[in-house]
């Protein structure tokens, strides 16, 4: 009887895409690309001698085989984890976290240092998106644990916090009041923030233009900086030589935003419990005096 070897790395892409379910997440999830992980499926068919897989257009059911191979590859997996630990051979483990770009320059740097030191088994894979994005790469199972800025409810979160949107312009900037139209810099859609902004224009029925349209906030901070416009941007931290622009006689005051850190219901571990306990007490709100500045 002939021997077949199977290949862990197989079977775990394999039991990969049953947890998330879609190539493309679980793709994403082990940092591979799509026709990757799809040669692996196709060599692990061979191997099995069957079809893993009965496909309807871009959905799949696992086949009787599949079933069957999937309770023998989380068995061989789960010893295979094992043996490090047996050994005494240190390992990492991957917590894929996401988080919008206004906490890259804030929060991110801190929580990598802490994380060094209090969990020093943990490998942090940090993706920066929108929160919409971010929003779908947690259901779709790509990311563990995501903080994500919005107005509506979302089914399961941790914990929130309430910031303030606020209107930025350079420190230089002047309003010219003469023309009556209100230049904006802002990001390009889908942004919850320019949809807030504008709408609170158009209810006080102001007239406005997207001067400079950015898909970066280093790009929106060197527009404001040049003086080009106004923007609403989340209150999270100072900016250099970017300050608010309270003067609501002339905007519209802007309502707070909800943060919430949000975990994928299918992530469970104890570091990610650490981990999530470390951003709720590293993740302050802003100081009373700064948000009088």
């Amino acid at each position: 009887m002939r021997n077949v070897n199977f290949d862990t790395q197989l079977l775990r892409s394999f039991v990969t895409i049953l947890e998330t379910g879609s190539f493309v997440a679980a793709a994403d999830k082990l940092n591979m690309t799509q026709p990757a992980i799809s040669q692996q499926m196709r060599r692990l068919e061979e191997l099995a001698g069957h079809g893993l897989f009965q496909r309807e257009g871009r959905k799949f059911e696992v086949t009787q085989a599949g079933e069957r191979l999937a309770r023998l590859a989380t068995q061989i997996l789960a010893l295979n984890d094992e043996i490090p630990e047996q050994l005494g051979v240190a390992t990492k483990n991957v917590i894929h976290i996401g988080m919008p770009e206004y906490y890259s320059d804030s929060l991110l740097p801190t929580l990598l240092g802490e994380v060094h030191v209090r969990l020093p088994d943990v490998q942090l894979l940090v993706k920066i998106a929108r929160s919409r994005i971010l929003g779908e790469w947690l259901a779709e199972g790509r990311l563990d644990i995501a903080l994500t800025m919005g107005e509506s409810e979302p089914k399961s979160e941790i914990a929130n916090q309430t910031i303030p949107i606020q209107w930025l312009a350079g420190s230089s900037f002047e309003l010219e009041r003469a023309s009556g139209v209100i230049p904006l810099v802002m990001f390009k859609q889908p942004c919850v923030f320019r949809q807030i902004a504008t709408e609170r224009l158009d209810q006080a029925g102001m007239r406005w233009k997207c001067e400079h349209e950015c898909e970066d906030l280093r790009t929106l901070r060197a527009a404001l900086r040049a003086n080009v416009g106004i923007a609403p941007v989340p209150f999270i931290q100072e900016y250099r030589e970017i300050v608010a622009f309270d003067n609501h006689r002339v905007l519209p005051g802007l309502p707070d935003i909800m943060v919430r850190l949000r975990r994928n219901e299918r992530f469970h571990s104890r570091d990610g419990d650490v981990l999530a306990q470390m951003i709720l007490r590293l993740w302050a709100p802003p100081h009373e005096e700064a948000l009088r500045a």
